[in-house]
């Protein structure tokens, strides 16, 4: 009783939900024990018919859905073998016809897809891709820069005009850092301390790195507020931040400008001198004894060694 009552203010929910300017949408696993059972009979039919496995779906999914509805928000969630894409599909549906084309937005997995995509305005989520780029920050931070930067690019195109709180890349905090007053550097600890807080209740997981804009304000504090204060604030170990400043990059310097190119005049190097060839002398006597000589050297005594030779008793 109280599931059916509770069943048609989930279905007025849908129709109210439908009609959203936003969507956001996406899927988790699931375990249902009756889909379960029927995943084993559907396997037992397959082996029956001498097949490893079904061709029958078998995967459970829960979708949820969060709609903007005007002032409110309607969160709605699906458990079952459809996908996020098959439960927004199923959503829309029940759109008012002439309404404008909703904000959908979702990772870009093709289960996320809706089986007519001009229905509404498709809206990719960067973060999935930026996270893999923010775990590596600690390895290659200039080649990480770029995506960092990416938002801020969109700013000044005017692609995304909100975007314009977006922190500024490192050097432009530096600067401002310089400019400041004691005070007016302690109001700043002050609001960077709340996007630490809010960043540590928004990450994924425990350990993630910290995102590298919190780490250039961090650092650029350390030029007019005592280190050790600033990492207090911010709920860090002081030799993290101090191998921070350490490491942090130089501004961006002009390059030397290489020498000019003029010709250099090698002097040839003196011949290596070719050695004599060799001096080869065979002897024969006459008991049959073979003397056979082979030498580089330019003086030899052959007078001597063939007197020897010839003198010398069989």
């Amino acid at each position: 009783m109280v599931g059916d009552c509770a069943y048609k203010v989930f279905v007025q929910m849908e129709r109210e939900a439908a009609q959203g300017a936003l969507i956001f949408h996406d899927d988790t696993a699931v375990r249902i024990l009756a889909l379960l059972q029927e995943n084993h009979a559907l396997l037992a039919a397959a082996h029956a018919q001498g097949l490893s496995t079904t061709n029958e779906r078998t995967g459970m999914h829960t979708t949820a859905l969060v709609v903007q509805v005007g002032e409110h928000t309607a969160i709605l969630y699906y458990s079952s073998r459809r996908h996020a894409g098959e439960n927004l599909q199923a959503l829309l549906d029940k759109r008012e016809a002439g309404r404008a084309t909703p904000l959908a937005m979702s990772d870009a997995l093709s289960s996320n897809e809706v089986a007519n995509e001009t229905a509404v305005s498709r809206c990719h989520c960067l973060a999935h891709g930026q996270r893999k780029f923010s775990d590596l920050e600690e390895i290659f931070p200039q080649e990480c820069r770029v995506v960092r930067l990416l938002p801020t690019g969109m700013r000044d195109r005017g692609v995304c005009p909100s975007l314009q709180s977006s922190p500024c890349p490192y050097h432009d905090w530096e600067a401002t850092m310089h400019n400041m007053t004691l005070a007016q550097a302690e109001q700043h600890l002050t609001d960077l301390a709340d996007q630490f807080v809010h960043w540590r209740q928004q990450r994924t997981y425990r350990f993630a790195p910290i995102p590298l804009p919190l780490w250039e304000q961090a650092i650029a504090l350390t030029a007019v507020l005592p280190l050790a204060a600033v990492a207090k604030r911010l709920g860090m170990r002081g030799r993290d931040l101090q191998k921070r400043c350490a490491a942090r990059p130089a501004g961006p310097a002009a390059e030397p400008l290489s020498p000019a190119l003029d010709f250099v005049e090698v002097p040839a190097a003196a011949a290596w001198p070719r050695p004599a060839p060799p001096t080869e002398i065979e002897l024969h006597r006459a008991d049959g004894a073979r003397l056979w000589i082979r030498s580089h050297e330019a003086q030899l005594p052959l007078a001597a060694l063939v007197q020897t030779f010839l003198e010398t008793p069989a």
